[in-house]
Parts: structure tokens; C-alpha cells; sequence
């Protein structure tokens, strides 16, 4: 193919012709950083938090449990008395008076 411009004449092949250099040049990258994704952070959180009370809720009524029955009860009226020879405060729970 042959271009002509006005006081120029070129004999080049257009399909040849690169318009930019290529170089070997390393350009520094920039590291990307995920953004924090609070919401989710949040939830893990709040989950482990519950999960700690949840066990220790287990654990405390499965000791209470425990209490009620290795000792005899007493039922007066509509209670039931637990008489426990420990230096122990009295509660009360449900049904139950522990002294």
C-alpha cells in the first residue's frame, strides 16, 4: 500500500507499523487492600460472645441440677426444700428453696 502526502512518499507496509515502543520498563505496583468489613466482624463477635454464655448457662444448670439431687428435698406445701449442709447462701429457683 502506498501513501502519499504532499512532498512525502513513503513505501511502507501499514500493518507493520507499531504506534508505541515496547519496553521492558518495571513499574512499581501498588499493593491493594481489602477494605474491613465491619458487619461480618461484628457478627463473629457477638456469636463467640453468646457461645461463652450459652456454655456457661449449661454448665451452671447442669450443677444446679446436680445440687438438687445429691441432696433430699422436702416438699411443704407447694415448694420443695433442699436442706444442704454447706456454708452456702440461700436461693430459691422454680420450685425449689435451698438452704
Amino acid at each position: 500500500m502506498e501513501i502519499t502526502i504532499p512532498s512525502l512518499s513513503t513505501n511502507r507496509d501499514i500493518d507493520s507499523f507499531t504506534p508505541f515502543q515496547k519496553t521492558s520498563t518495571i513499574l512499581p505496583t501498588q499493593e491493594t487492600t481489602t477494605p474491613i468489613n465491619w458487619p461480618q466482624i461484628s457478627a463473629i463477635i457477638y456469636l463467640a460472645i453468646m457461645t461463652c454464655f450459652l456454655l456457661r448457662l449449661i454448665i451452671r444448670t447442669y450443677s444446679l441440677q446436680l445440687l438438687l439431687k445429691r441432696y433430699t428435698s422436702k416438699k411443704i406445701g407447694a415448694f420443695r426444700y433442699v436442706v444442704i449442709g454447706d456454708n452456702i447462701s440461700p436461693f430459691s429457683i422454680f420450685k425449689y428453696i435451698v438452704l
